[in-house]
């Protein structure tokens, strides 16, 4: 993760040079030139034998921006190895130098496809995406089966509860709390010293990311454990001019109602970010833990209405998530046509075996 030029410093030679001073440095040219495009090529070679005797296999794929505000396109293969085991290699991370309208992305996806003598075929079970407007007509336009993400429309469905009229000025107000300790050392600084003072264990404030709802959570966990030294910060940093976002007694309640009906749901949840099994036939057996756990949560006693606003609206964006998932998703156990005569897809397309027509969708869970 460091710059080619991390070679031509003095204080890395120097420390290099404390660790085996007889071992030489290759220059940034040398890096550039040969040593990463040789090992680029090794481990293509090693991915291409992979993909060459795979008869089926998924793909997941989505664009970011790195901290250079540059625009990339990732793309992973998954497959079922030897071993009959989840395995998965990461086919291309490429610089996406054109708008991101759906036919770019496609070509994209089918040029990095190319690179390994792979072609948009029968092979790719499915792919899967968010649900962006333009990768959806992208997949759309390669004609190949298309797999929602589960896990963002999850995570779209719990950011909702943050928007909740009774809950969204409290949780602007903590957003801006995390602000002050995000841009501004010396916040951590002082933070630090009320925390002594009330001697209270000594946390980071941690950041909140839009893509990961508990990361909302956690910082919450934080506020909440902080609270006095908290207070004191921003009653006394700078004159007071925080003094403005401290939380009052309603919105400790707001946040504990939270937690409490939260917490839970991201214990479940946490068994849908799996990379080494298989995690579609959890989304239904998820959903209806979730669903208890939100008719056993104590929130609703304690913090009355808002408690209860919270679980309902919990309830229907769970409910809408696993509707939108389940409406376009081939994972299924039923088949239509025999195998032969269409594209296998969803798990008959993993396994490569024939499916009884009479068996139920979702019938094993």
């Amino acid at each position: 993760m460091m710059p080619y030029n991390v070679v031509d410093r003095e204080g890395f030679q120097l420390y290099t040079r404390a660790l085996c001073p007889s071992y030489k440095l290759p220059s940034r040219r040398t890096l550039t030139d040969r040593r990463i495009p040789d090992l680029y090529k090794e481990t293509k070679l090693v991915f291409e034998n992979i993909l060459s005797n795979l008869s089926f296999f998924s793909l997941t794929t989505d664009c970011w921006t790195s901290v250079s505000n540059k625009p990339f396109m990732t793309v992973t293969c998954h497959y079922l190895n030897t071993e009959f085991k989840l395995d998965n290699v990461c086919l291309g991370c490429q610089e996406l130098i054109e708008n991101h309208t759906s036919e770019n992305l496609s070509d994209a996806l089918q040029l990095m496809l190319l690179e390994y003598n792979k072609d948009i075929d029968i092979s790719i079970g499915a792919i899967t995406t968010d649900h962006g407007a333009n990768i959806l007509k992208a997949i759309k336009n390669v004609d190949v089966p298309h797999v929602p993400c589960f896990g963002h429309s999850f995570n779209t469905a719990v950011k909702n509860v943050f928007k909740l009229e009774q809950v969204k000025s409290t949780i602007d107000r903590i957003k801006s709390i995390q602000n002050n300790f995000a841009y501004s050392w010396k916040s951590v600084r002082e933070m630090a010293i009320e925390q002594k003072i009330f001697d209270l264990k000594q946390v980071k404030f941690t950041s909140y990311s839009k893509t990961k709802w508990w990361s909302m959570l956690d910082f919450i966990l934080v506020v909440l454990s902080q609270e006095p030294a908290l207070a004191s910060f921003l009653r006394t940093y700078n004159n007071g001019c925080f003094k403005d976002r401290m939380i009052n007694e309603h919105d400790v309640k707001i946040l504990r109602t939270l937690i409490d009906v939260l917490q839970p749901i991201r214990h479940i949840s946490d068994n849908l970010a799996g990379e080494s099994y298989v995690t579609a036939s959890a989304i239904l057996p998820v959903i209806s833990m979730i669903k208890v756990k939100l008719t056993e949560c104590d929130a609703v006693a304690e913090f009355g209405l808002t408690g209860n606003e919270i679980k309902e609206m919990m309830e229907a964006n769970c409910k809408k998530a696993w509707t939108h998932w389940k409406s376009k998703t081939i994972v299924d156990f039923g088949c239509d046509a025999p195998p032969s005569k269409k594209k296998l897809t969803g798990l008959s397309a993993i396994v490569n075996v024939e499916i009884e027509p009479q068996l139920n969708p979702g019938a094993d869970l």
